[in-house]
């Protein structure tokens, strides 16, 4: 391997890229395909969902004329070229804030790595069993790369989804095209020098155009990769590299990006996501549940409070602390925003971050009345950090709840039980039933079609129904 240090020894992403070039698809344990067939379902779920969000047309209407291609627009019939189909799916699959998480690396992984494997292998015709390697060495290099960085990147103020998951989909994108160990480290070290994204633009359509742009900067890293194009194998450790600049000096754990002596075990076997069951952002989730806790021991009215308490760990902070509200999509990170809906209303729903509603006088009555703190000491959650509300009332009266770390166990978050009631809901939002029926079907087997091309025909969107918005066929519809 080339070695741009002097030292002889091999760079963190020709280590990585040697692991992800070597991904097989009987690698994967019981648990590793749960893993990937879990987020596939969710994430095709939450882009068909996704794909009438006005962020989602925006940037359909912005992109200009598409490239025709074999590789589908999830929520319409339309189809473009992959790096296309990877950006307007990645930000499908993120508009609604509905995608699954990992606390690992402090964001959303599948909402990247599903769109980016199933638009290239649309493509290249590949297999199902290729599209699960794919995601699973995507998943490796995000993992790997997250456990470097820690919680330093974050505190930075990068929105860790599409600065790491850019990385994630050049590994997703390498081992669809197969690319070899050194290339593989290009594909990595090119992506680095794309990774961007803003935790300010948190609460705008911004948010999810960030992803659909990481999933699409991903994919051409690799086919850059695949064509020659030269980089810095070394571009993630050398000063001035990814680390230094993204996480800061002495504020990264290099070793945690590789392997250990003998250890061969892939992320995906060992690690698991969360399946959203709120369609807001995860940070806010604990305290909402606390909240509809509260509202089934007592009904509340604004005039009943005299204050609000929500204390939380750091980690959910700053980015959920927003008292006033510019437009609806800040509602889905707003503390302040899904306690009150919570307590007033006994949950949250999607018309809650719709048109108008954000601006109801009732919930900006009990806004104005809260108060949100951290917790004196970090509270520690492998799945999610728990949070507490107190609700003071006019009459002297105190209520409080406090949300575990996680509200369900270990084999509920590898077997989400509300996985496919949630998925035919989504896809109900712009299919009808009998449609919904047909995609179920589709992604049960998922893992049995040798050509990925033909699961995808079924999951085409021939005609709009009352609520959804898909897309014009004025793009290509070719197919291959």
């Amino acid at each position: 391997m080339t070695d741009h240090s002097g030292t002889g020894s091999a760079s963190v992403l020709e280590l990585l890229g040697t692991r992800i070039a070597g991904v097989r698809h009987q690698d994967l344990t019981h648990h590793g395909h749960t893993v990937f067939h879990t987020a596939l379902v969710d994430t095709v779920g939450v882009a068909y969902a996704g794909s009438a969000a006005e962020g989602s047309r925006l940037t359909r209407a912005a992109a200009g004329p598409l490239s025709p291609g074999p590789s589908l627009v999830l929520g319409t019939a339309d189809r473009v070229s992959a790096l296309d189909a990877g950006l307007l799916n990645g930000v499908s699959a993120h508009a609604l804030d509905y995608d699954d998480t990992n606390a690992i690396m402090g964001g959303h992984p599948s909402a990247v790595l599903i769109p980016a494997a199933l638009a290239l292998a649309e493509e290249r015709g590949s297999s199902a069993g290729q599209v699960a390697e794919a995601y699973a060495a995507g998943y490796e290099a995000v993992i790997r790369i997250s456990r470097a960085v820690g919680t330093s990147h974050w505190d930075k103020g990068w929105h860790s989804t599409p600065t790491l998951g850019v990385l994630g989909a050049a590994a997703t994108g390498a081992r669809l095209l197969g690319l070899s160990p050194q290339r593989c480290a290009t594909a990595l070290a090119i992506a680095a020098s794309s990774a961007a994204g803003l935790q300010a633009n948190i609460g705008t359509m911004v948010k999810p155009l960030h992803v659909g742009r990481a999933v699409r900067e991903g994919l051409f890293a690799a086919r850059l990769a695949a064509q020659g194009c030269t980089a810095n194998p070394r571009a993630l450790e050398e000063p001035r590299g990814f680390l230094d600049l993204y996480s800061g000096p002495g504020r990264y754990e290099l070793a945690a990006a590789v392997p250990g002596a003998g250890d061969s075990t892939l992320e995906i076997n060992r690690c698991s996501n969360t399946v959203k069951e709120h369609e807001c952002c995860g940070s806010t989730h604990s305290a909402l549940e606390a909240a509809i806790a509260l509202h089934r021991k007592r009904r509340f009215a604004p005039e009943d409070v005299e204050r609000i308490d929500i204390v939380v760990d750091r980690r959910c902070l700053p980015h959920t602390d927003r008292p006033v509200l510019p437009e609806p999509l800040a509602g889905k990170f707003s503390l302040q925003y899904v306690v009150a809906r919570a307590l007033l209303e006994g949950g949250i729903d999607s018309a809650h971050f719709e048109d108008e509603a954000y601006l109801s006088p009732r919930i900006r009555q009990l806004m104005n009345r809260t108060r949100v703190s951290v917790a004196a000491a970090s509270w520690s959650g492998d799945v999610r950090v728990p949070a507490e509300v107190t609700v003071f009332t006019v009459t002297g009266g105190v209520l409080r709840h406090m949300a575990e770390d996680s509200p369900v166990g270990r084999t509920e978050v590898l077997h989400p039980p509300h996985l496919w009631e949630k998925f035919s809901q989504c896809v109900g939002r712009v299919v009808g039933q009998a449609d919904v029926s047909r995609v179920v079907s589709v992604l049960e087997r998922f893992a049995d079609f040798a050509d990925v091309r033909d699961a995808t025909r079924v999951l085409e969107v021939c005609r709009p129904t009352e609520r959804g918005r898909p897309g014009s066929p004025a793009a290509g519809r070719g197919r291959s």
